[in-house]
């Protein structure tokens, strides 16, 4: 959505509509699938195998002692559900604008850490 809000992903309306309540739940998503991957970027960068899979506390079951994942697991694991969630999502779920905060802060914490330990050059575009 793009306007007065200037490309806000979501809408701070008092009253939302079907399209802001469901946008809460796309955002979620790409929180699971920011952490996710970048999670899968440590373990690459460690070489460290692992299987397909999407459940966030493999992966840092998964990460070498030392490897800072951004948070602690009780922060991190609960954006599993979001993935699966915003896929298949039961009858009258709905996720709030407050967890959508919160699943782009804790995605944003391991962006922030898994970047910080890449070698240089990584993020360059070759």
């Amino acid at each position: 959505m793009s306007g007065e809000g200037g490309g806000r992903l979501y809408s701070r309306t008092p009253s939302l509509g079907r399209a802001e309540v469901a946008a809460f739940g796309v955002i979620c998503f790409h929180a699971q699938q920011c952490a996710e991957k970048y999670l899968k970027a440590l373990l690459t960068l460690q070489d460290v195998t692992f299987p397909k899979t999407h459940s966030l506390r493999l992966l840092l079951e998964l990460l070498p002692p030392g490897t800072n994942p951004g948070g602690q697991p009780e922060e991190i694991v609960p954006l599993s559900g979001y993935g699966a969630e915003f896929r298949y999502p039961a009858d009258g779920e709905r996720v709030t604008e407050e967890e959508a905060k919160n699943a782009v802060a804790v995605a944003a914490k391991v962006r922030e850490a898994a970047r910080a330990q890449l070698p240089a050059g990584a993020l360059t575009h070759g």
